[in-house]
Parts: C-alpha cells; structure tokens; sequence
C-alpha cells in the first residue's frame, strides 16, 4: 500500500506547484507591475515545470497502484483519469508555461515603469483568463475520478 500513498502525496505535490503556482503568478501578473512578474516569473517556471514533472510521476505511480489493488487498467474510471491527465498535461505544459514564459519575456522588454503593450496583451488575454479556471475543473474531475470511480 506504500505506493497508493506515494502516489496520492506526489499528485498532491504536483497540484500544489502547478495550480497554487499558476494561481499565484496570474495575480501578480495581474499587476502590470513589470518589475514584480520579472521577479515572479523565474521561480514560477522552474516551479510549475517541476510540479508537472510530479504529475507524470503520480501518473507513472498511480498505474503501480491499480495493478497493486487489481484494479484493471481498462476500467472505466481509470480511462477517463487518462484522459484527464493527459489534458492536463497539455494544458499545462502547452498553454499555461508557455504563456508564463512569454510573459516572462514581455516583462523583460519592458521598461520598469510601465508594461508594454505586448505585456498588457498577454495579461489581458481571454485565453489567460480562460485557461486557469478551466485547468482548475480538470483537476476538479480528476480528484472527483479517482475518488468516486464512476
């Protein structure tokens, strides 16, 4: 049973460092302040890219776990987490860290004072706005998957 706990702290660990992170740095990103996302933007990367590291782990883990509890792979409930998981990771490591990086970089070019019209954009984008609280249902569904197993 040490790999079910494994797994469920290493999923934890994984939500924590991409969502409480993402969380995080959207709302200083919020600011406008160039000089704080600069500030904010080095340790979000490296936080967010080794929290999605961690959900791959869990991932690799959580396969340990069902065969383990002889659940089988093909269950239902374990495809749709699948499936959840690897949206997920996509989300995460194809919209939400570029998007951070991009920022990153708009915040850079900008002077201290002021962002720039290409930082504003980012900030303001709907696809900024969107993408956090729709990653936010995804894990909403996975945590509901792996409890319920529907």
């Amino acid at each position: 049973m040490w790999i079910v706990f494994l797994h469920i702290a290493v999923i934890f660990m994984g939500f924590a460092l991409t969502t409480g992170v993402g969380v995080y740095f959207s709302a200083i990103a919020q600011s406008g302040n160039p000089v704080a996302i600069r500030a904010a933007s080095g340790p979000a990367v490296r936080l967010a890219t080794a929290g999605g590291l961690l959900v791959i782990l869990a991932a690799a883990l959580g396969f340990g776990a069902a065969t383990t509890l002889h659940y089988p792979l093909t269950s239902r409930w374990l495809v749709i987490a699948y499936v959840l998981v690897a949206l997920l990771l996509l989300d995460g490591f194809g919209e939400r860290l570029p998007w951070v990086k991009a920022v990153r970089a708009a915040a850079l070019a900008s002077p201290d004072d002021r962002a720039s019209d290409e930082l504003k954009a980012l900030i303001e984008s709907q696809r900024a706005k969107i993408g956090g609280p729709l990653s936010g249902l995804l894990w909403v569904a996975v945590v509901y998957t792996m409890v319920f197993k529907p």
